[in-house]
């Protein structure tokens, strides 16, 4: 690749910026302990959908009676259904303000979701009971300096989908996704978590589903030995980190439509000791904000059209070069640097151009920050469509990106365009991913166009368990690989005062932090009136905010720009 003198300079330092930042060179720097890297089986280690998803081990009274336990809560019926009712009468607001930005945000009101009867969806019997249909391991979320071991999951749906006289079926779907803490916080460091690495990667020497299921049940209910506790807990859903997604499609003739939702689980009070309160959506800024002018729906003028402009500076800026990056570093590895690849590079005779395409689609994504993330993402039709609102209302701003875009010097074959960028935005938005963005032009290989790849229709597994093409084909590959790159890490060697002070310092203020948002919410539950509650309860998410904001812009080890999905 050439360089032109005016930008040689500037471009070549963001590169190696964005060589030394990407987690995946850094981390295949460390030495390995184990070659040749072990043999990684995805129905066991990465997604578990067959004999050892016990049914009743995970059932779904099971994972809400764990979560009550874990904040003293008696596991009552009553509690339970009071709990569960609190996620689905969030449905029934029409906006939500931006805990962030403190922008108010339009919001679909979903009557039939918030109609659901607690008790029948904790009932395995019932129609609309929620049953687990598989397991999800998520190491490969993991941020860069470990504070955390990724996100370790549940998913929940319907039995099957229930038919609707003239009209689609209904679909429900709930996510809890743990996201388990560092078991050495002191250090920080992969020690931490290699426990999790370890019990994941040992469940593909496992023949024996039964065993499996034992093990699994352990894992995420009582506590692996070396892991920071049982999976299952309430502050692994948002307290600071994780939360619970809904994927949802409850149907009647005329109405509605494919929707994706997010909340955390907080301890504030009535109608019961914990509540699931609304959360924004990670990934998904405001769909106003690709467009040149304010929309319809806005609520607050002058602080959408602040919040916009800044969005689309910030776009052209970090961001673009965010989603980018993947083509940007493949472009600059050569032979002899950590990280560079045969198989991935375009100038090599062994190139390989269906690894390169599933390399970039998983290395995709932006880090939006958090102030502009709204509180819902639509995955059927095209309203959060970032292209089809650029192309439509947006064309000062498309323009924008393509002038951005000159300033990245890259091998014309795998230079993504302006359409590429605005489909990746669109990718890793919970929507996109889910349904809208499938088979959209995200990229090049050797001036061949790739698309991003096929959901199994708005899920990513479906009722009976299957999964999409995007997961078997593209993300659970990768997966793998860096599954088995984290149980080859050697341990650190000893570092130099300076650093083993720095991870005491940081806990200091997480301390400091937990404890004031904490004492929010231990206020709201002596509050007597409603509004006073909700009010503490919003401080409480706000305060929340700043640490997942932290989090979201934190390199991760595998992946630089993590996304949700």
């Amino acid at each position: 690749m050439s360089l032109n003198k005016r930008s040689s300079v500037r471009y070549t330092c963001r590169t190696l910026l964005l060589l030394s930042s990407s987690s995946v060179f850094v981390s295949l720097a460390a030495a390995q302990v184990c070659p040749p890297v072990p043999t990684i089986d995805p129905a066991r280690s990465l997604v578990v959908t067959d004999a050892a998803l016990d049914k009743a081990k995970f059932s779904f009274v099971n994972t809400i009676n764990a979560i009550l336990g874990s904040l003293n809560v008696a596991a009552t019926s009553q509690n339970r259904e009071n709990f569960v009712r609190s996620l689905l009468t969030s449905m029934n607001d029409d906006d939500m303000v931006n805990p962030a930005s403190g922008l108010r945000m339009k919001v679909d009101i979903r009557p039939l979701e918030a109609g659901l009867d607690p008790k029948k969806l904790l009932d395995p019997n019932d129609p609309t009971g929620l049953v687990p249909v598989g397991l999800f391991n998520r190491l490969d979320l993991a941020p860069q300096d470990w504070s955390n071991c990724g996100e370790h999951r549940i998913v929940y749906s319907f039995k099957a989908p229930i038919p609707n006289a003239g009209a689609p079926d209904s679909r429900f779907f709930l996510i809890f996704e743990a996201r388990v803490e560092n078991a050495s916080p002191q250090k920080v460091g992969f020690e931490g978590c290699r426990a999790v690495a370890k019990f994941w990667r040992d469940l593909s020497d496992e023949n024996d589903a039964s065993k499996r299921a034992v093990r699994l049940e352990e894992f995420y209910y009582q506590g692996a030995p070396g892991v920071s506790g049982p999976v299952v807990q309430a502050k692994n859903y948002g307290g600071p980190l994780g939360q619970v997604r809904g994927n949802m499609f409850v149907n009647a003739p005329g109405n509605f439509k494919w929707e994706l939702r997010e909340w955390i689980v907080i301890n504030s009070g009535a109608p019961t000791p914990v509540s699931f309160t609304p959360v924004t959506v990670k990934e998904n800024p405001l769909a106003e904000f690709y467009s040149d002018a304010i929309g319809p729906n806005t609520l607050d003028v002058p602080l959408e059209t602040t919040e916009r402009t800044e969005f689309q500076k910030q776009f052209k800026g970090s961001f673009l070069t965010r989603l980018v990056e993947p083509d940007v570093v493949r472009q600059f590895l050569t032979m002899g640097q950590f990280g560079y690849v045969p198989e991935l590079d375009p100038k090599n005779v062994s190139f390989d151009p269906n690894k390169y395409k599933i390399d970039i689609l998983n290395r995709v994504g932006a880090r939006f920050d958090n102030r502009f993330n709204e509180f819902q993402s639509v995955s059927q039709g095209n309203e959060d469509d970032p292209k089809t609102i650029a192309d439509s209302v947006g064309p000062i701003f498309r323009s924008g990106i393509s002038n951005a875009l000159n300033a990245f010097v890259i091998d014309p074959g795998q230079k993504p365009t302006d359409e590429n960028v605005l489909n990746r935005a669109g990718a890793i938005t919970c929507g996109g991913c889910h349904q809208f963005a499938a088979n959209r032009p995200v990229g090049s290989v050797k001036g061949q166009s790739f698309s991003w790849p096929l959901s199994a229709g708005f899920v990513h597994i479906t009722e009976n368990s299957t999964l999409s093409p995007a997961l078997t084909d593209v993300f659970l590959p990768f997966r793998a690989d860096r599954l088995g790159e984290a149980v080859c890490i050697a341990p650190a060697l000893p570092g130099p005062p300076e650093v083993a002070m720095s991870a005491p310092r940081s806990l200091a203020l997480q301390i400091a932090r937990k404890s004031y948002w904490q004492e929010l919410v231990a206020n709201a539950r002596e509050q007597k009136e409603d509004v006073g509650r909700r009010a503490l309860t919003r401080a409480a998410v706000q305060a929340i905010t700043v640490e997942r904001q932290e989090e979201i812009q934190k390199p991760g080890y595998f992946v630089t720009s993590r996304r949700p999905h």
